[in-house]
């Protein structure tokens, strides 16, 4: 495994966090939300699968104690991961916290390491159609109990299907020289061809229909392959230092990032009346959707007869709702997004300036070495007798 390939990693992941921090606080201009909104999310769970691949290579090699021991550590990693993405929640309203889902990736997908790759492209293609299939049931009418696996702003049968792209990733880009470089301009055609038509997949990202997922897929690909190579030259990657310090401190910057942002989200310091930021932010879903006949859109979405139909139903229903806010809502106590673009620019410029402070004198950040520290600790077959 050579250190340039890690470094088009680490970049990677800076990539999908100052992403996230665009999406929530950025300019609100189309493109920038065409970029933001949904892929960034996505393409951290595709590297979160690449992490886990590049974690089991070792030991799905030799397999016995070794494969069980990383196992054991990936499985402690997902647990923390879960109950940090909870704890992050609760704290806060504003921001959908993705840490849930990314743990989900690595409670469940650990044995799927050693899969053949056939097996890994098809759980790729099959696990978003289940999902969108069982939504589509769903949203029908059917009886069907509330789970967080299709439902939420990052349903989790999707992010397993991204963790799993994330391990064929692995393996192309550690292949013949052929297949990264095409496996790159395939992915940054269909990357560049969804940033473009982002308005099929519906401006809240997320989307639960296969183009979002296959979008989602081309664009992690795209933006994975163009980090690996331009983190060749020894000059870029100098050059890079501050953006992979970031991502080698993802998980310490998300987690700033979402306890920093709600300040400004929830309306502190205010741009307009008191409490107007917050309320608007603090809406539940019923009061967001409050103006939404759901027995006529079930009727509606029935009567669809292919996906295209579908995503005009559920656009000019839901998405339109959205935008308006709660029945009797005044549009304009709404904050815009270009009201936090100086906390943006200055979240992004901290960020960059103290992890590349704290890499010069440390190999990881802190939460990266407490998490470390807990999967290693929890994992030791050395642990006293009681």
């Amino acid at each position: 495994m050579s250190p340039t390939r890690i470094h088009g990693f680490d970049l990677a992941r800076a990539l999908a966090i100052i992403g996230m921090m665009t999406s929530h606080l950025g300019p609100s201009q189309d493109w920038v939300g065409a970029l933001s909104n949904g892929f960034p999310s996505a393409l951290f769970a595709v590297l979160a699968g690449v992490s886990l691949s590049l974690m089991h290579a070792k030991a799905d090699a030799t397999g016995g104690p070794e494969l069980a021991a990383t196992r054991h550590r990936t499985l402690i990693r997902g647990v923390i991961l879960v109950a940090l993405g909870m704890v992050l929640s609760s704290v806060q309203s504003v921001i959908a916290v993705v840490l849930a889902s990314i743990g989900a990736i690595y409670l469940v997908l650990g044995p799927c390491t050693r899969w053949r790759t056939r097996y890994l492209v098809a759980g790729a293609v099959i696990l978003p159609l289940v999902g969108i299939g069982l939504s589509f049931y769903q949203v029908q009418g059917t009886p069907m109990a509330q789970s967080p696996l299709l439902e939420g702003a990052y349903p989790i049968i999707n992010w397993l299907a991204y963790g799993i792209f994330g391990m064929v990733l692995h393996r192309a880009f550690f292949a013949k020289p052929l297949i990264p470089v095409a496996v790159t301009c395939l992915g940054l055609l269909v990357g560049g061809y969804a940033v473009w038509q982002r308005h099929l997949t519906g401006e809240m990202g997320h989307g639960e229909n296969p183009l979002d997922v296959v979008y989602s897929y081309g664009f992690s690909a795209g933006v994975i392959g163009l980090c690996l190579l331009i983190t060749r030259p020894r000059a870029l990657t100098t050059a890079l230092y501050p953006l992979r310090s970031l991502g080698v401190m993802a998980l310490t910057v998300y987690v700033a990032h979402v306890l920093t942002a709600a300040i400004p989200l929830q309306g502190y310091p205010s741009f307009g009346s008191e409490s107007s930021s917050a309320a608007a932010y603090g809406e539940s879903m019923d009061e967001l959707f409050a103006g939404v006949d759901f027995e006529q859109f079930r009727e509606d979405i029935a009567a669809t007869e292919n996906w295209e139909e579908y995503m005009a139903v559920e656009s000019e229903t839901l998405f339109p709702a959205a935008g308006s806010g709660a029945a009797g809502s005044d549009s304009d106590a709404l904050p815009t997004e270009q009201d936090h673009t100086a906390w943006w620019l200055g979240s992004i410029g901290v960020a960059l300036v103290l992890c590349s402070l704290w890499r010069a004198f440390r190999p990881r950040g802190p939460l990266e070495a407490a998490l470390r520290w807990a999967t290693y600790r929890g994992s030791t077959p050395e642990l006293a007798a009681r």
